[in-house]
């Protein structure tokens, strides 16, 4: 009974190391067009335009609740307004995202990015990213249905800077390090320093936005 558990267990170590071993045999091949597919080059106007973004409407928010005390207390009107409006950024700002990276995949000469992100979300690559993304999404809903919507906005920002880290040990660019730390560490001191919710999402989500966007671009 031990032996068949132990040749069990076994194989189950030899199929995981086989699996790693794939992976690092897809990241290896696909590396050069890895680097320049996702380079960060091609989203850091997009970024630097949603640090901005982010960052206006946390100093709007910030101002409204020292105004009114509360968003609630906020008059009907403007609180109609600038969720309309932020509603409007965000779904441009998406828009654009996409637009200004499609783009400077054209003007890079890389024709085959279709096929090159299938290859890089492939099914085991895809399944490194996706679990953090759930789980991020859970731990918010989670929060939210708790009422501790503080603890929203460092869990977000965990998510991003694992998900900004991912990118760069597969790209082995420093933009996407320097960035995915930015806001991990500002995630740390959110926890540890409370400061009001517009404040720290300005200070993570669009600061650390900003960062990616204004740093020059790598070599490769």
């Amino acid at each position: 009974m031990e032996e068949k558990m132990a040749e069990d267990t076994n194989q189950k170590l030899k199929q995981m190391l086989e699996e790693i071993q794939s992976i690092k045999s897809i990241i290896s091949q696909k590396k050069p067009t890895l680097q320049r597919v996702l380079h960060p080059k091609h989203a850091r106007l997009s970024m630097f335009l949603i640090g901005i973004g982010i960052s206006v409407f946390s100093w709007i928010y910030y101002y409204l609740v020292q105004q009114y005390v509360s968003f609630s207390a906020v008059p009907q009107k403007i609180r109609s307004a600038y969720i309309s409006l932020l509603s409007l950024t965000v779904i441009a700002l998406i828009g654009l995202f996409f637009v200004f990276w499609s783009r400077s995949m054209a003007k890079d000469g890389n024709k085959k990015s279709d096929g090159v992100l299938s290859a890089i979300f492939s099914f085991r690559i895809f399944h490194l990213i996706f679990p953090v993304r759930i789980l991020g999404l859970v731990f918010v809903l989670y929060l939210f249905e708790r009422g501790m919507l503080y603890f929203i906005v460092p869990t977000l920002s965990i998510v991003v800077g694992l998900q900004f880290n991912f990118l760069g040990c597969m790209t082995e660019t420093r933009n996407y390090v320097i960035g995915g730390y930015w806001f991990l560490v500002t995630a740390v001191i959110i926890l540890v320093e409370p400061m009001s919710t517009p404040l720290a999402i300005f200070f993570s989500l669009g600061c650390g936005s900003l960062v990616f966007g204004l740093l020059p671009n790598p070599e490769k």
